[in-house]
This record gives structure tokens, sequence and C-alpha cells, in this order.
């Protein structure tokens, strides 16, 4: 078990550190949209557990519905497509990992978080391959549950954001790899983080600044995300 945990939280580490950096997008439009969207489907059949999670996440503002067994929590996401889904790994019939794995491919984009008192290591692995969002071992703690949703939420709104941001980067002629950098700039990333994060020297990421700020016809960061912002709004 203390290797399962080990290994689920390096991943989650890795992801959050990925993820993180664009979550801290410098647009307000993706906390206020994290404001609205705020629908939740708790899926598990221990009916108590249920319950206290129903009641903690209500009084925080949040929309929740639940279901007992995965095939119910299949058929209300597809009626309500919900933005966080919280499903237990072991249940009868439909199992967690399935469940996560029809809703990704119904919407790739909503969140997916495990929860689970026990687990296999191969159980575990299959849940990381769907690329599922967070991990949660029972008994957990109620202030690190509303602190993992809200994370979720803002993160959810804010990847929006940058597929937004993406798209208007391509449209000006950037390339993957110039996009993948200005991205990263625009969450306040430095140089030297840049060139750590994407496996390339200091000077490869001049390379890309200076190409960018050509294309977009600005000369400085301050320019740069001025035009960004002025064009996303």
């Amino acid at each position: 078990m203390r290797l399962l945990k080990t290994m689920v939280e390096r991943y989650m580490q890795k992801v959050r550190l990925e993820r993180g950096l664009f979550s801290k997008l410098l647009f307000q439009k993706a906390e206020e949209s994290s404001m609205k969207d705020k629908s939740i489907l708790i899926v598990d059949d221990e009916k108590l557990i249920v319950e206290t999670m129903c009641d903690d996440l209500r009084n925080e503002g949040y929309q929740v519905d639940f279901a007992y067994d995965g095939n119910r929590g299949l058929d209300m996401f597809k009626i309500n497509r919900y933005n966080l889904v919280i499903t237990d790994l072991e249940m009868r019939g439909m199992g967690g990992n399935e469940l996560a794995q029809k809703i990704k491919e119904i919407d790739s984009e909503v969140k997916v978080v495990i929860l689970t008192g026990y687990g296999t290591r191969e159980s575990a692995i299959e849940s990381l391959r769907l690329k599922v969002d967070d991990f949660f071992l029972k008994p957990y703690e109620r202030k690190d549950l509303l602190e993992k949703v809200a994370d979720l939420m803002v993160s959810q709104a804010s990847d929006g954001v940058a597929q937004d941001t993406s798209r208007l980067l391509k449209e000006w002629g950037l390339s993957d790899r110039e996009i993948e950098v200005g991205k990263l700039m625009l969450v306040g990333t430095t140089k030297e983080e840049i060139a750590s994060l994407l496996f390339i020297s200091k000077l490869t990421v001049n390379t890309h600044i200076k190409n960018m700020y050509k294309k977009l016809k600005v000369n400085s960061l301050s320019k740069f995300i001025g035009k960004v912002r002025e064009h996303s709004q």
C-alpha cells in the first residue's frame, strides 16, 4: 500500500507541475468561469461517504449530484455533463477505472478523480494510464478534499483559456515549440525554468522568443502579454 501511495503521489506531482503552470494564467475570465461552472458528480457505493462528501461540497457552494453505482453515474453524466466527477475505484458492476474511461471518451476535458481505500498496483497504474486528474486515498481529510476540488475547478476553467491562447498564437504563425514557450511566458515562467521544462538550452529559448516577437511585431514581454490579452477578450 505504501508503494502504491508513493507511486501515485509522484505521478500526480508531475501532472500538477505541468497543469499548474497553465492554471495560473493571467486572465481573470478563467476564475470567473470557475465560479459559474461548479457541478460535481460523486459515484460511490458507500452511502455514508457519499452523504458526507455531498454535505461538505454543498456547504462550499458546489452543485452536487450522486450515484451509488457506475452505470447510474454514467447515465447521469451523459445527461448533465458535470465539471468534475469523483468516483470510487472498487464498486459492484462498473468500477471506477471503467467509468473514468467512458466519461473521458464522452468529454476528454472533464476532470475525473479516483477515490479508494485500497487497491492494487495494477489498478493504480490503469488509473494513471487513463489520465485521471487526481487520486484520493481513503480516509481523506475534509480540508484536503476542498482544496483539491477548488484547484481542479480553476484548472478546468484555465484549460479552456489555455486552449484559446494556443489557437490565437497558432493563427499568428507561431510554431508548436514557440507556442509552448509563449504560454509558459504568459504565466510568469522564467527563461531558465522554460529551458528546464522543455529540455532545451537557454540560448534556444532566447531564439524562440526572438522569433515570436518578430512574428507578433513586438519587442518586449510586456507588449507580448498585452497583445495576447487584447486579442483574447
